[in-house]
């Protein structure tokens, strides 16, 4: 079999009970591909090498959606706003703002139908956060698309209430996509080894509890919330390599994880999903995109498919 395409995933088979294919690609783009000014103002700037290597890589990967995090000044904040929509050329888009610049982005090449969202706030601290969905109107039904990028420090069981109010909000099929801040237990991490590479930029007791909270609130949504909402992984254990850093942020791996995800219900049916990587993705973000080709199941569908270990290259 042909090797997979790091910038397009593994090739994946047909399938017979589900709908057209449809891809996804959820991507948290390190503060909107902005920095700071030189002059210290609030407003920022343009990062441009940054700007063309995103826009080339979602243009080779072409998504019917892409779900966006840390989309600074999705909605006007401080006299500044990016249309992500127009930078990544999509038709639909529905956009959220949290702590003033930060936000959530969903862009469709379908309509959308509905859009629901919330924010999360954090007594005493500016850390707020939101999750935001939308329901698309495809040509062969809906479907629903939401993303929720909690803040590192969220407590895990805070989390598990955040995600406890929202999802009910959504009935039908689902794909909940983006930088959750957890650490799947089907990664088996390695807690302290982890913390040895945390440590090359904290101090080993902030290190440790870092970890911990990635590792417990892995935990929570994998054990608590996906089986709760009937979720499940989008990508085959053979597809799951970590997705932060890249070497934008460092060459050292010594802390890598999966934090990134498509987590899919049953009345999505899967082709393929994979961690995408490349000269772009390298350069454009401190994360790897994720991505996955779906359909949506017919009634008496599984909703899974994909290829075999056998057939894996």
């Amino acid at each position: 079999m042909t090797p997979p395409d790091p910038e397009t995933g593994p090739a994946g088979p047909e399938t017979g009970n589900a709908g057209p294919l449809r891809r996804l690609m959820a991507w948290n783009i390190l503060e909107g591909m902005f920095r700071p000014r030189a002059d210290g103002a609030e407003r920022r700037v343009p990062d441009e090498s940054r700007r063309r290597a995103a826009v080339a890589l979602v243009a080779r990967l072409k998504p019917d959606i892409l779900v966006l995090n840390e989309a600074l000044y999705c909605e006007e904040a401080s006299g500044q706003r990016e249309d992500y929509a127009a930078l990544f050329g999509f038709p639909h888009a529905a956009s959220r703002l949290y702590d003033g610049s930060w936000g959530n982005a969903i862009l469709s090449r379908h309509p959308i139908a509905d859009t629901v969202s919330t924010t999360i706030h954090r007594a005493g601290a500016n850390q707020d956060r939101g999750l935001l969905a939308v329901r698309l109107g495809l040509p062969e039904g809906e479907a629903w698309v939401a993303t929720y990028h909690p803040h590192p420090q969220r407590r895990p069981r805070k989390r598990l209430e955040d995600y406890a109010g929202f999802l009910p909000l959504l009935p039908g099929p689902l794909l909940l996509a983006g930088d959750m801040n957890a650490v799947s237990p089907e990664d088996a991490p390695d807690a302290a080894a982890l913390a040895r590479g945390f440590e090359r930029f904290r101090a080993p007791d902030v290190a440790r509890r870092e970890v911990e909270r990635f590792v417990e609130a892995g935990r929570v949504l994998f054990r608590d919330v996906a089986p709760r909402f009937g979720l499940r992984d989008a990508l085959k254990a053979a597809e799951r390599g970590y997705t932060i850093p890249t070497p934008m942020l460092s060459t050292d791996v010594s802390s890598a994880m999966r934090i990134d995800f498509i987590l899919v219900n049953g009345g999505i049916a899967v082709d393929k999903g994979w961690v995408v990587r490349g000269p772009e993705a390298d350069v454009a973000s401190d994360h790897y995109p994720v991505a996955a080709d779906f359909r949506l199941a017919l009634p008496g569908a599984t909703g899974v498919s994909g290829a075999s270990e056998e057939e894996r290259p």
